[in-house]
């Protein structure tokens, strides 16, 4: 059976977003805490706008959403986000609206409404004024 171009990109999405879960469950928090995993952040000592995010997936996957807010206030929002991501790319065609159709009709908004909240939130977050 031959995968057409949008399956055989859904399931690498499914696998990629999968992953992170998986990861983030099996690995303990306190795993997250002693690697550094923000290349930004080694070499410059500059955190980015996702600095944090790892964590906080590990601590959503571990249940302990107040800290995950904690490393960072948009990880709920992004964890959910991967979720639906993958039930609709999962269900294409299977009693949702094509989720071809969402991601071609939504996807540029999306990204560019969840960019402007990450600068936004990096912002507060890491600006010695507020």
């Amino acid at each position: 059976m031959k995968l057409k171009p949008f399956k055989y990109t859904a399931a690498i999405i499914i696998f990629i977003i999968a992953s992170v879960y998986v990861i983030t469950f099996l690995a303990p928090v306190s795993f997250f805490q002693t690697i550094p995993l923000c290349p930004l952040k080694f070499w410059t000592g500059i955190p980015c706008p996702l600095c944090g995010m790892s964590r906080a997936f590990a601590g959503i996957s571990h249940g302990e959403f107040l800290e995950a807010v904690r490393y960072h206030p948009l990880s709920p929002l992004f964890y959910a986000a991967g979720i639906l991501t993958v039930v609709f790319l999962a269900f294409d065609g299977r009693g949702f609206e094509s989720a071809r159709t969402i991601i071609v009709r939504h996807s540029v908004k999306i990204a560019l409404f969840l960019s402007a909240l990450l600068i936004a939130v990096w912002v507060i977050r890491y600006n010695p004024f507020f």
